[in-house]
């Protein structure tokens, strides 16, 4: 009998699915998420990083994927990173 995959976020099959992959991806590089407190942490940490954006989380648990990061971080050249570099330039001395 095959073990069902947990659900993490039942009402976002993408979000999801991303998660799963994540978690997946821990346990292939020997640093699984071992115990609920470590899973309720990274959900936890998700949620303030993408503000409760649906979309930039599955990019925040991609970026991580594809670094094999066991950690999440802020979005590496994302929108939040564009606009605060457009705000900082002086147009009058350009």
């Amino acid at each position: 009998k095959r073990k069902q995959p947990e659900v993490y976020y039942p009402n976002d099959e993408r979000l999801n699915q991303a998660f799963v992959d994540f978690v997946e991806m821990r346990k292939k590089i020997k640093k699984p998420l071992v115990t609920d407190r470590a899973v309720t942490r990274a959900m936890n940490r998700l949620q303030r990083l993408s503000n409760g954006d649906n979309d930039l989380a599955i990019q925040i648990l991609e970026q991580s994927i594809f670094h094999d990061w066991q950690d999440l971080y802020e979005l590496k050249g994302g929108k939040n990173n564009q606009s605060n570099v457009k705000e900082n330039i002086d147009w009058s001395k350009v």
